[in-house]
């Protein structure tokens, strides 16, 4: 897809259903990245293929549909809803209007819920390429890079608004796996990069990090390094 064309924005995605499901790669993601890490982001979206997330996704919104218009036949004919607002007849426009102030905090929970759905297929699929042996952790943190986008945000804003995970939720959760499967390859070029512009009281850089290395510090001190790159 040519979504250079468009925004800086490097994005995959499965679209499609039954047996027309397609991957779609961005150009730019294909520019940005290297062949090892669009195999790994190739690998997260058969993750989607694999497990029936669109069809799954479309149940969920199916779902929240249905809840709308069962809400909404059970108030706009209910001359007890128009009198607990004031109303003594019933006006299907009133009733329209008086349901959407019903509806926004429950419309809000609504997406808090598929929200939980979203997020979860994403940990799914980054577990997935992780069980293939591609490190998915390295293009996030480059697709983030070249977006400067939502890196760090509260887990809890991130749980109630973001239907994706932001980067470091991510990068917590596959550090997780790593460590409760023993993951010792840590293939972690960025690192690398990294270590080389730290002062002289860090550690070499070519020795090997241990799971107590592992910090933001690295990830921060790399995205600031593109960041000036970038602005350059």
């Amino acid at each position: 897809m040519d979504g250079s064309t468009r925004s800086e924005h490097a994005n995959a995605f499965l679209m499609g259903s039954g047996k027309n499901k397609k991957i779609v790669l961005y150009d730019n993601l294909l520019d940005q990245l290297t062949n090892e890490e669009i195999i790994a982001i190739l690998a997260h979206e058969l993750g989607h293929y694999k497990f029936n997330h669109n069809t799954k996704s479309m149940l969920v919104q199916i779902s929240s549909m249905a809840f709308y218009l069962f809400l909404l036949s059970q108030t706009m004919y209910s001359l007890e809803f128009y009198h607990s607002f004031g109303f003594d007849e019933f006006d299907p426009g009133v009733g329209l209007c008086l349901f959407s102030y019903l509806y926004q905090p429950l419309g809000n929970g609504v997406a808090a819920i598929s929200n939980i759905f979203s997020r979860n297929f994403e940990y799914a699929c980054d577990r997935f390429a992780l069980e293939l042996g591609h490190d998915i952790e390295p293009p996030l943190i480059q697709m983030h890079v070249n977006t400067i986008y939502n890196l760090v945000v509260d887990k809890h804003y991130s749980r109630y608004y973001n239907s994706h995970p932001s980067l470091m939720e991510r990068i917590e959760h596959i550090e997780e796996w790593k460590r409760e499967n023993g993951w010792d390859k840590r293939r972690k070029p960025i690192l690398i990069e990294a270590r080389s512009q730290e002062n002289d009281n860090m550690a070499p850089a070519h020795e090997t990090p241990t799971d107590t290395d592992y910090d933001d510090m690295y990830i921060n001190q790399y995205l600031v390094s593109s960041f000036s790159k970038k602005t350059q």
